[in-house]
Parts: structure tokens; C-alpha cells; sequence
């Protein structure tokens, strides 16, 4: 029997899901459990997810374009995208179903909330109390491991907000809170998330941490943890005043970590949404190479016009910062206190840059 499931983004984007496979439902239901609806408004932009087994009847006119990523994700799939919806059909393997979520379902959600003129950021971001602030930058730079840390070495007044992208409305943050991804090198900086792993989990993080290493990080596959689980303790924050926007990187020049109120603007700003669109490329390169828009080119263009607009006007009104993290040992045990200090002093300021 075909079951539906609804998702439901503060009644900005909704995602409706439905399958015959209960797995992959589940899947989903587990994703983004902080966002479960019984139902979605008939005004509410949306994505609709038909995800069945690869080798599914789908009875379909319409001609499936098939893929395979890391040799092992392999499915077929065809996206239509319209005003205020996309619909995705897809079928696949159950390792493929990360990869549908990731390259096909998220950036779906997020170009919609661009339409809607609220950027979706690659970020993580806590709140203390109503006051949020967001951690972006390229992949590898820290951002899961920064969040952990203010996390770990915070009071009860801090709360969980966003592990790896966060809606922004201008100067406020709308929580985007999936499983998040780990690492085997977390466990080095945030010792006590292991106390709540299994040990099933803490071998997956192991060997995929090996493998990671022995590619030179092109093969890189996290494990993913309820935040839930991960911070027992910790509240979800659905709504934060953005207090700053730091920007994560990794330096050779320096020694210790260095947190900074950012003076060339257009540079970080474009590095920040070229990062954006680098973690959209798979999303883009599959819509050519099913035929989903007419005109790729001017249809990516209009996008990143949208993008680059709203991260303009929230840095226009937020103060952007840069920490500065040496390659080596940037969050080894004599840099944490460091780190945690100079960001509870951003995040309870109003916008002051004398964070350093």
C-alpha cells in the first residue's frame, strides 16, 4: 500500500513523501522528525517525493534517467520543476536513498525557499535563548565540530539550532535541524558524544574515517545521529535574532585560532556563496542530465541572483566575522576554551566586533 508522510518547514516549504517501502519513509520520518505534519496547506510551496525500489513499476509516460554515484548508489529518477513545486519520482537502492536526499530532495527545498526570498544556508548555528549565530564554510573546515563544542561547553541556556544548513529571514534564523553528520574526528574535539554512540556507530565512524583518509577525502561518508541523542539536554531552537555570521578557515600562517570581524566584504561574501553552490553542483548537473528545466543556464542564473540578494541583505544588517583556524591541531585541547570564549562573547553581544 502506497503511505504518504508530511513534512512541513515552517509553513514556508512543505515535502510530501510517499512510497510503498516503508524503509524509506522511515528514513525520512527519522530525517526530520522536529517537522512531521499530519497534512500541508494547499498555498504552501512544496516538493513531492514519489521514492520507490529501483526495479519498481512506475507506469510512468514520462522516460526515467538513471545514475550511479561511488559505484555502489545507483537510481533512476525524473524531476519537474514548476512554479512553487517540484515534483522528484525515484527509484532506487536503499544507498542511493542518502543520495536522492542529499543531491535531490534538500537543494529542491531550497531553491523553493529562495523563491519565497529566505536563503537556505550551508551552516550550523546554536541559540542562546533568541539570539542565534551561524557557522558556515566549506566542507573539512569545522563547522559540525564548532557547533559541538559550544554545545558541549555550554550552559543550559544554549540550544540546538541547525547542524548543517539553517533557513534566513533576513535577521532571523528558522531552524532546518536534521540527523547530524558525523565524523571519526569529533570524537577527538567532543569527547563525549562517543558515550552516546553505539558501538555499531563507532565502527561505521571508524571505517568511514579510513576510507576518507586512504582517498584523500573523496570518499566521505558520514554517520548520521539524532541531535536528539547527540544533546540529551538540549532544546531545539525554531526561531533566533542572528546575533553574527562567522565564516570557518583553515590557514598555514597562523598559529592559534583567531576570530576577526570581516573588513573585506565582497570577498567573503562571494566565497560564501560559491560555497552554497558548489554543495548544489550534483543537484544541477542531474537536472541537464534529466532535461527538468528548459534553459539550465538562465534558470541557475535567476537562482543565484536570488542567493546572492538575500545573503547581501542579511550581511548588510549582521556583522560577518572569520575564524581563522590553523591547519594543524586548529582545535586541539589548548585551542577549545579559546574558541567556546570568543564565541559566547559574539553570540551575547548586539553586533559588537571586539571579539578579539
Amino acid at each position: 500500500m502506497n503511505k504518504k508522510l508530511f513534512i512541513n518547514f515552517h509553513d514556508l516549504i512543505g515535502l510530501e513523501i510517499s512510497s510503498h517501502r516503508e524503509r524509506f519513509l522511515s528514513y525520512f520520518a527519522s530525517e526530520y522528525e522536529h517537522y512531521l505534519s499530519k497534512g500541508l496547506g494547499k498555498d504552501i510551496p512544496r516538493v513531492g517525493l514519489r521514492i520507490e525500489s529501483r526495479d519498481y513499476p512506475f507506469n510512468d509516460a514520462v522516460e526515467f534517467t538513471s545514475q550511479i554515484h561511488k559505484v555502489l548508489a545507483r537510481w533512476k529518477y525524473h524531476v519537474k520543476v514548476q512554479d512553487g513545486l517540484i515534483n522528484i519520482r525515484a527509484g532506487t537502492n536503499f544507498i542511493g536513498l542518502s543520495m536522492i536526499h542529499h543531491m535531490l530532495v534538500h537543494p529542491s527545498v531550497r531553491y523553493l525557499s529562495a523563491k519565497q526570498r529566505v536563503l537556505m544556508l550551508h551552516a550550523g548555528a546554536v541559540c542562546l535563548k533568541e539570539n542565534s549565530v551561524l557557522i558556515t564554510g566549506p566542507g573539512g573546515t569545522g563547522k559540525t565540530t564548532t557547533t559541538s563544542l559550544l554545545l558541549s561547553q555550554s550552559g543550559a541556556d544554549y540550544f540546538i539550532h541547525a547542524d548543517d544548513y539553517v533557513f534566513v529571514d533576513h535577521l532571523h534564523s528558522l531552524s532546518y535541524m536534521t540527523r547530524s553528520h558525523l565524523y571519526h574526528d569529533i570524537l577527538n574535539w567532543v569527547p563525549e558524544i562517543s558515550s552516546r554512540l553505539t558501538m555499531k556507530e563507532k565502527v561505521k565512524l571508524k571505517i568511514f574515517g579510513l576510507l576518507r583518509e586512504w582517498s584523500s577525502g573523496g570518499l566521505k561518508w558520514p554517520t548520521r545521529i539524532s541531535a536528539n541523542r547527540l544533546w540529551p539536554k538540549k532544546k531545539l531552537c525554531n526561531q533566533g535574532e542572528i546575533r553574527g555570521l562567522v565564516f570557518l578557515s583553515k590557514e598555514e600562517s597562523i598559529e592559534k585560532p583567531q576570530l576577526v570581524q570581516v573588513q573585506d566584504m565582497d570577498r567573503i561574501r562571494n566565497a560564501i556563496l560559491n560555497m552554497n553552490f558548489s554543495e548544489a553542483e550534483h543537484f544541477i548537473n542531474l537536472l541537464e542530465k534529466d532535461h527538468s528545466v528548459r534553459d539550465i543556464n538562465e534558470w541557475l542564473e535567476e537562482w543565484r541572483s536570488l542567493e546572492e540578494h538575500l545573503l547581501k541583505r542579511l550581511l548588510d544588517d549582521v556583522p560577518l566575522f572569520q575564524l581563522r583556524l590553523p591547519t594543524q591541531g586548529g582545535f586541539s585541547s589548548k585551542y577549545k576554551d579559546l574558541v567556546v570564549e570568543k564565541f559566547e562573547r559574539l553570540i551575547k553581544s548586539t553586533g559588537s566586533s571586539d571579539v578579539s
